[in-house]
């Protein structure tokens, strides 16, 4: 069974807040990535973002390669997709490290702020389970995602038709084995 996407109300509510804040009106609505152009026309968008590790929320190389034929469906000719994912190779070479408590991100690129801190309590080839904390609520949450081996999404990112693909590591336009994250700017 594939985990469910649910927006929380939290963000929903701090989202439509800040559009008043800016005078920008947004129109919120759910929709499944491997289906959006049931609802969305293709070549609607100059530029899609899917940030924040989301894509390896999707588990199994069908759905990964459905969502992401999706998003190239719905860009213009020579629209951008901007896409993320954590060293997951990073964390699969040294589990055994990771696991004792010897684990730390560099802090030079976050994504969950600065109170919040992240850590995988189970790794595994198939997946790997985060735990996630607010230090000022104490409040816990975990994260469960498919762990990109070195060179797979971006394999992904070439089966649905990307041609000019750049990576960056931490971004910075160069690989780096020990980054933190990898970013990807894939032109249409």
């Amino acid at each position: 069974m594939l985990p469910v996407m649910i927006l929380d109300e939290i963000f929903i509510k701090k989202a439509l807040e800040n559009a008043k804040k800016h005078n920008v009106k947004l129109k919120i609505f759910e929709l499944d990535w491997r289906d959006l152009t049931k609802e969305i026309s293709e070549q609607s968008f100059d530029a899609v973002l899917c940030l924040g590790n989301s894509l390896t929320c999707l588990f199994g190389h069908e759905n990964q390669i459905a969502a992401l034929k999706q998003f190239y469906l719905i860009l213009k000719e020579k629209g951008i997709l901007i896409i993320d994912e954590r060293n997951y190779q990073y964390i699969l070479d040294n589990r055994e490290e990771i696991l004792k408590g010897n684990f730390c991100y560099s802090g030079k690129y976050q994504y969950c702020g600065q109170y919040v801190h992240s850590r995988p309590i189970e790794i595994e080839d198939d997946h790997i389970r985060s735990i996630l904390w607010d230090e000022r609520t104490n409040k816990k949450a975990y994260f469960v995602a498919h762990p990109f081996k070195r060179g797979e999404l971006k394999n992904l990112l070439e089966a649905v038709g990307f041609r000019k693909i750049l990576q960056y590591s931490d971004y910075r336009l160069k690989y780096n084995t020990k980054a933190d994250f990898y970013s990807y700017v894939c032109q249409k």
